[in-house]
């Protein structure tokens, strides 16, 4: 029969885009483990299967000696790249034998570079297309989901695609050329054979490392001055402090800014710190449901990273703030912010969210939120001084331990 297949990263997306397309209950299929879906939406007849990720990875093309520099390689069947991604295999297997019969064919994966990368390398070469129609959406409510059905794209996002496919390759020729360069320079200096690793990240950070240790190794002591102002212009009380506020010197700890949701490097690093040195993660977010929600991704992953989670959660973490406490206790109702539609949307999403449905504690700070109708940024802190969060709030919640685990 002719019938559209969409092609998902992950078991879960596939499981919700078919509940949100069905005109009626989705059909759930079963092949070797790995579920797909047999829906009908508006009388067309559509599969719904999902990879686990990268289902692909670049090899060397031609091996042979064990040399270098190499520069020919091909995308293969991340199995065959990584003994322990055996398991992708079967689902793998099941596109394969979806896409045969497949008339057309649309990409659900996440609407990013590593998305485009995974739903261009199963269609290319497990579905033998070239393009495909690209749907866009970033999150998996049945309306979100089946707009963008009807508006989806005719044609992938090339420019991302590109992006991510380079991103690879690079990373591959840039690793194992310099990777296989250190070893055999080791092994023909000393006649043994101990295998070195460096990569796009690792050589350039070595050397950043290298240079700040050699400047801290260099540096000579000198005095310093803060300069901290009071004043009283026009009968308000002003209270300025000079910008280079060294709070990290006093408080013996490191500070790390996200500047909005954390990356992947900044989690990773920030577990290492958790597990490998004991140090407790304490987290400050405006106080708003965005905040709360960039804490759950530091604390228990991102949904769209599901199977990276275990590399990437911080257990330990704790939430200081901005909660919705604070807002009584310090007096910023006049700094409150009007939510919007989409808080409100975002509070209902969150409330149910795996992690937080049977939290006391943050399902009551959600309704707090609801009930003053308002957010506030963490700057409406520094309204009581300049100096308050660094020498007052955070001092204050650390020390009585009033944090949201």
């Amino acid at each position: 029969m002719d019938y559209e297949l969409i092609i998902t990263e992950k078991p879960n997306a596939a499981k919700k885009i078919a509940e949100a397309l069905a005109d009626g209950k989705p059909v759930k299929k079963v092949e070797n483990k790995v579920a797909y879906y047999d829906i009908t939406h508006n009388g067309k007849d559509i599969l719904v299967g999902c990879a686990v990720g990268h289902l692909y990875g670049v090899a060397e093309k031609n091996k042979g000696k064990w040399s270098y520099p190499i520069f020919d390689t091909e995308w293969v069947p991340s199995a065959q790249v990584n003994k322990g991604a055996a398991f992708t295999t079967k689902y793998l297997n099941v596109l394969k034998k979806l896409g045969k019969q497949a008339k057309t064919f649309t990409v659900a994966t996440d609407y990013d570079i590593e998305g485009e990368v995974i739903g261009y390398n199963v269609l290319k070469h497990a579905c033998k297309q070239n393009d495909a129609n690209r749907m866009k959406y970033s999150t998996l409510t049945t309306d979100e989901l089946i707009e963008s059905y009807e508006k989806k794209q005719k044609t992938l996002d090339w420019g991302q695609l590109k992006a991510g496919l380079t991103r690879h390759e690079m990373d591959w020729l840039y690793g194992i050329n310099l990777s296989r360069a250190l070893t055999l320079s080791i092994k023909k200096a000393t006649n043994q054979f101990k295998l070195l690793s460096s990569g796009r990240v690792q050589g350039p950070s070595l050397k950043i490392l290298v240079d700040k240790e050699n400047e801290i190794a260099a540096f000579v002591a000198k005095p310093y001055w803060e300069l901290h102002l009071f004043t009283k212009p026009e009968n308000t009380e002003l209270d300025a402090l000079h910008i280079e506020d060294k709070f990290w010197e006093k408080h013996n700890c490191i500070i790390m800014s996200s500047q909005g949701q954390t990356t992947r490097g900044i989690r990773r690093l920030l577990q290492r710190l958790s597990q490998e040195y004991s140090l407790p993660i304490y987290v400050l977010c405006d106080g708003d449901i965005w905040g709360a929600y960039i804490y759950s991704v530091l604390k228990y992953g991102s949904i769209n990273l599901a199977h990276m989670s275990e590399n990437m959660t911080i257990k330990t973490a704790k939430f200081l703030g901005v909660t919705m406490d604070d807002i009584e206790k310090y007096g910023l109702k006049k700094h409150l912010i009007t939510l919007t539609e989409n808080d409100y949307k975002r509070i209902d999403q969150l409330q149910n969210y795996e992690w937080f449905k049977d939290n006391k504690e943050w399902q009551r700070q959600f309704k707090l939120m609801k009930t003053l109708k308002g957010k506030v940024e963490i700057q409406s802190l520094s309204s009581r001084s300049i100096t308050f969060i660094s020498e007052k709030y955070l001092p204050e919640k650390i020390k009585n331990q009033d944090w949201i685990n």
